[in-house]
């Protein structure tokens, strides 16, 4: 569970390592579980960079950070990355964010970092999931 200010921001990154053969096309996003899984797309508000390399010959590992450009209450909530392929699907631990109304004050260091990994190791047959959650408060 993380605090955040109104007004900060925050980025939520989920690693999903599978295999290219069993798999195929993988698709991997965040979703805010506490309102039925609302994907985080509006590109106003979300930022998702995809990153995605080769651990072997049929092994890829693919990393996705969604930052959410500037909290505000509606963020309160459940967040959960997911994974899906050809018939299968991993999903990662929630990471719990609870939004303070007030907004970031002048006195907050310019970046405050914090990294709380979230590990799911469930192998069905092509994935596991690493979440990670990271903020910091802009001025």
């Amino acid at each position: 569970e993380i605090t955040l200010h109104r007004g900060s921001s925050v980025k939520l990154s989920c690693e999903a390592i599978y295999n290219l053969k069993r798999c195929g096309l993988v698709h991997v996003e965040w979703c805010n579980f506490t309102k039925k899984c609302a994907k985080l797309t509006d590109p106003s508000r979300y930022f998702t960079t995809v990153n995605e390399t080769a651990v072997d010959e049929n092994t890829r590992r693919r990393q996705v950070v969604t930052e959410i450009l500037s909290v505000t209450t509606e963020d309160d909530g459940q967040f959960q990355c997911n994974a899906h392929c050809e018939g299968e699907s991993a999903l990662g631990h929630y990471i719990i964010v609870k939004v303070k109304d007030g907004s970031v004050h002048k006195g907050f260091k310019r970046s405050n970092k914090l990294r709380a990994s979230s590990f799911t190791d469930v192998s069905f047959k092509a994935f596991f999931l690493l979440c990670i959650l990271m903020f910091h408060h802009r001025l």
